[in-house]
């Protein structure tokens, strides 16, 4: 692989980790919390809406973090960022899979306030794993410049 593709994926990277984060910041203080306000004979409408829309919005752009995740791991030669990297992916993915949906799950057939409460408050792990991925990605950027311009 060239040192351009190289660079390419490493920004498909970036920016679908930075979207993610974006996007989380905003489910997470405005979204999820909407949650609350909906009355409960039209919270099952309104979570399938949500869960349907959402997924059509996160679910590529966690597939390709993922997937530029692991291909970064295998060639490049920061071994240390790139493991952080792919291990804090590794923590957002099973709390999206041990939390958030089955949480989404209980929220699709009722307004079920525990699951709610969950959700949100188990919801900040991943808010703050994908601010830390976007941290990650602007050391790794500022590591790749310096050895170019080390060169």
């Amino acid at each position: 692989m060239t040192d351009t593709h190289i660079h390419l994926l490493f920004l498909i990277s970036s920016f679908s980790s930075c979207m993610m984060s974006g996007v989380i910041w905003i489910i997470q203080v405005v979204h999820y919390p909407s949650f609350h306000y909906i009355e409960s004979s039209q919270f099952q409408n309104f979570s399938n809406m949500h869960r349907k829309n959402i997924t059509f919005i996160v679910g590529p752009l966690m597939c390709i973090e993922l997937l530029s995740s692991i291909v970064l791991f295998k060639i490049t030669a920061s071994y240390s960022m790139q493991l952080a990297n792919l291990l804090t992916l590794a923590g957002i993915w099973f709390v999206t899979i041990r939390f958030s949906i089955p949480c989404h799950m209980q929220l699709s057939e009722q307004k079920n306030q525990a699951a709610l409460k969950r959700l949100i408050r188990t919801n900040w792990t991943r808010t703050v794993l994908w601010n830390f991925r976007c941290i990650l990605h602007v050391g790794l950027y500022f590591q790749a410049n310096w050895e170019l311009l080390k060169s």
